[in-house]
């Protein structure tokens, strides 16, 4: 059974493909000035019952192009891409894991904090105005983004969505 993992460090997107194992690491990241602080260590360790051979795992990284964004909470799209909050740059991201292309979605409503996200069934990218106290759907298809504001004034602070067995946010 093959499954992915992705991470958000600093201004990286990770994601690690591995076998049958569970894995574990540190990534690596990048000093304020720039350079590489310490390489990523990996530690593979065996499902119970099952033996781990030859561990072949696969780590790629891309720096987001929006300085400060702060990305959040990646999550596989049913296009195969990789999106991403960037919650103090009020965006939504989306990264082409294929071809390394980035793609941003500015949001509408001022000073958003977008945090979480999930995608639906039908494509829409579904994410937590967290500043802004609020649910938004992106549809990848056209860039639009329609908000919904939390049913009660004094629910703030959404912050991860999920969907139920029946599609229900």
């Amino acid at each position: 059974m093959k499954r992915n993992w992705m991470a958000v460090l600093g201004g990286l997107i990770l994601t690690i493909g591995v076998g049958a194992a569970i894995v574990t690491f540190d990534a690596a990241a990048k000093s304020e000035e720039g350079t590489m602080l310490p390489a990523p260590t990996i530690e593979a360790k065996a499902a119970a019952g099952s033996e781990v051979g030859e561990l072949k795992v696969t780590i790629r990284e891309w720096d987001v192009p929006t300085k400060g964004a702060h990305p959040h909470d990646p999550a596989v799209g049913a296009d195969g891409a990789l999106w991403f909050t960037e919650q103090m740059q009020n965006k939504i991201g989306r990264v082409d894991p294929a071809t390394g292309e980035f793609k941003e979605f500015p949001l509408k409503v001022t000073y958003s904090g977008p945090h979480g996200l999930v995608a639906d069934r039908e494509g829409n990218i579904w994410f937590t105005g967290n500043f802004a106290h609020y649910i938004g759907k992106l549809d990848p298809k056209t860039g639009a983004v329609t908000e919904y504001k939390m049913p009660d004034e004094k629910a703030e602070d959404p912050h991860t969505a999920v969907f139920d067995a029946n599609g229900i946010l």
